[in-house]
């Protein structure tokens, strides 16, 4: 037996091996000065032998007796708690603790790193030798686990950063996101706090709160485009609420939503309510009885979707006329007029950005009642509606006296499915014996005008008076007609059409000026439009002191032209450049002789008429060059409807000899400006101007 059973290394020392501050034991402090007593007395009595005195280290052998996370190892001597044992490792540790035991027996010792950490996975592999002592239930290294796995780490950890500072440098997003599980539910960013600079020379710092106040969204003020429109089989009984559809529209979360169904309102129109409870995808139960029985048989439009009117008002009222409200695309459900009494600026990102609205009425109205209304605008946004039944405005205009809607523009704005698609009401006044337009200086750019969920437009633009008034580019496709203003006592002035589509209109531009002299009806000009009409009630004008219309084509099927297409016109004059319903282009003609009908001049009315036709052809001949002809003809129309016609001089280019010749044929009521061609003009092409110049006469292309 050993004299000695402990070291005073360990009985003395002052920190435990974790670290932590000790006291020594007074127990084991009277057992050790025992135990010298007894050695001292041994060593005199020369009876001493090496094994009594504690080891200063032992060796440990694994042989791999355990397994990776659990060794099993043999000793050259006993262990004691403090004794350094030197140890080989047998088999690569895997993940989580690990554990040694000595010669089969006593307890198993949980293996600490230096650092008091579990050994990662692989930190001790196998082969490595390490050093390390008991410590009460731990096996304490002194050495540490395998560093290559913590280098790699390190290594892969400064790659990262070096990419980060290169990302940042090139003004590239880093990665810094943060996974739901390491942010709490009612977490929040104070955007005062955080800094914003943009990335150009010169720029100063702003907080995030400033940068994102820049714009104004509908949604910041609880918009939602989660509307829903479908043309589907209804069933819905008169006096009840329950409705039936015959597709999966409905889900739980539309209770509380606004819906309106065509046709089971008072008189088969409109039933406006709410969600009341969801039954199925195809019922739900309303909030208001219906007041039309609507049959499973029928097809009517049911749309539904939250109601956006008080949000789109806020962020209007915040905004105010200098800054913009921004609509994000999405069909938004707007449940009543939004009406403003300032001006505003409104815009989506495109016309997917829809404002629906679901009712007769007006969805937006540009109030001047109480005061003048200018200086705003509406660009890249959608307007519909699901009735095009009287009253369905998209955009109304209601003017007053001394009161003005001025230096509105309307830039890529769609009305789709109205009644009237821009409505101006009170846009005149009487001042004097003058006629003041309220509604002036005014754009429309790229206005487009169509159909929505089967329903076509009436109107395009109608009013009662207009001044200073631009339609630039874009279609209108109305049923009725296109742009129609006046109405026989209000007068209007400065009209400006270029560039638009008339598409399936009874009549695309009707212009009604007032027989009042003083009036304003003047200075019309339609410039480079293309007019399809159902018929070709192309134009109807009344009491108009100037219309201009250059470069307009005409097609679609059709019918003859009314016969009240002008009446009481001052001066109409038409440049037509086109031939047959080639516009703007030469065309081409080989083989023999032949006569083409070019353009019609019809006389309105039943009274003593006189106009002037001036004729241009011109055009080219293979091996000859460049031909014009030029032809001014009188048309003359009796108070019986007869026409004749006299020709003023032709003339033609020198040297280019008769290639063709330009003539005039009358009837009744009308007379045809044709072109001649001989027979040696193959390689011909030949192009059409005319100019008339006329009271109540009016001029089509064949």
């Amino acid at each position: 037996m050993a004299v000695l059973t402990k070291r005073a290394s360990s009985i003395f020392a002052p920190v435990n091996a974790d670290g932590s501050p000790r006291g020594a034991d007074l127990g084991e402090a009277s057992v050790w000065g025992t135990e010298v007593e007894r050695a001292l007395a041994a060593v005199g009595a020369d009876a001493l032998e090496p094994g009594d005195i504690p080891p200063f280290y032992v060796d440990a052998y694994d042989a791999g007796a355990g397994a990776a996370n659990a060794i099993e190892a043999t000793t050259s001597g006993p262990v004691a708690e403090g004794v350094p044992v030197f140890m080989n490792i047998f088999e690569t540790s895997g993940a989580g603790p690990v554990t040694v035991r000595f010669n089969g027996a006593g307890p198993a010792y949980t293996i600490k790193t230096a650092s008091g950490n579990d050994p990662a996975t692989g930190g001790l592999p196998a082969g490595m030798q390490v050093i390390g002592r008991i410590s009460g239930t731990q096996f304490r290294l002194y050495t540490d686990q395998v560093s290559s796995a913590i280098v790699a780490a390190a290594e892969a950890a400064a790659q990262r950063a070096e990419d980060a500072l290169a990302d940042l440098v090139a003004g590239a997003v880093l990665d810094g996101s943060v996974t739901n599980a390491k942010v709490a539910s009612n977490a929040a960013i104070d955007a005062t706090k955080l800094a914003f600079t943009q990335a150009v020379a010169g720029a100063v710092p702003r907080s995030i709160q400033l940068k994102l106040a820049d714009a104004i969204s509908a949604k910041d003020f609880g918009a939602r485009g989660d509307a829903v429109v479908q043309r589907a089989t209804v069933s819905i009984a008169s006096g009840a609420a329950v409705l039936t559809v015959g597709a999966a529209l409905f889900s739980a979360g539309d209770v509380g939503k606004s819906i309106a169904v065509e046709g089971a309102g008072a008189a088969g129109g409109i039933l406006n309510s709410t969600i009341l409870s969801f039954t199925s995808s195809t019922q739900v139960t309303l909030s208001t009885n219906a007041s039309t029985t609507l049959s499973v048989s029928t097809n009517k439009t049911v749309a539904f979707g939250t109601d956006n009117y008080a949000a789109i008002v806020a962020a209007l009222d915040v905004a105010g006329s200098t800054r913009t409200v921004n609509v994000p695309d999405g069909l938004y459900y707007v449940s009543q007029a939004i009406v403003r009494t300032t001006p505003f600026k409104l815009a989506g990102f495109s016309d997917a950005a829809v404002l629906l609205l679901p009712r007769a009425g007006a969805l937006l109205n540009i109030d001047a009642t109480s005061a003048s209304n200018s200086g705003g605008a509406i660009s890249n946004i959608r307007f519909a509606s699901i009735t095009n039944a009287s009253g369905a405005y998209g955009i109304r205009v209601t003017g007053a006296a001394s009161n003005f809607v001025a230096l509105w523009n309307f830039t890529n704005v769609r009305l789709s499915g109205f009644n009237q698609s821009v409505s101006i009401s009170k846009g005149h006044s009487l001042s004097g014996s003058w006629y003041v337009s309220f509604f002036s200086a005014n754009t429309f750019d790229n206005l487009i005008v169509d159909e929505y969920n089967g329903n076509r437009a009436q109107y395009g633009i109608a009013g009662d008076g207009a001044n200073t008034l631009t339609v630039s580019g874009g279609l209108i496709r109305a049923d009725i007609s296109g742009i129609s203003l006046g109405n026989g006592s209000i007068g209007f002035g400065d009209i400006l059409v270029v560039g638009v589509h008339f598409n399936f209109c009874d009549v695309c531009v009707t212009l009604t000026g007032s027989t009042t002299s003083n009036f304003y009806k003047h200075n019309i000009a339609i410039v480079n439009c293309q007019f399809d009409g159902e018929v070709l009630g192309i134009r109807s004008l009344t009491n108009v002191d100037t219309y201009t219309e250059v470069g307009c084509n005409y097609g679609g099927a059709g019918v003859s032209p009314p016969s009240s297409v002008f009446s009481g016109c001052v001066r109409v004059s038409i440049i037509q450049t086109s031939l047959k319903s080639e516009l703007g282009n030469r065309k081409t003609f080989t083989g023999g002789a032949m006569t083409l009908d070019v353009v019609q001049v019809l006389a309105m009315g039943a009274t003593y008429k006189s106009a002037r036709v001036e004729v241009v052809a011109m055009g080219t001949v293979t091996g000859v060059g460049e031909c014009i002809s030029h032809q001014t003809f009188m048309v003359i129309r009796d108070n019986v409807g007869a026409m004749s016609v006299t020709a003023g001089t032709q003339t033609q280019a020198p040297g280019s000899g008769d290639r063709f010749s330009i003539g005039m044929t009358t009837g009744t009521g009308l007379a045809n400006v044709r072109i001649t061609l001989p027979a040696a003009h193959d390689g011909t092409e030949v192009s059409v101007q005319v100019t008339l110049i006329s009271d109540d006469f009016v001029m089509y292309a064949l």
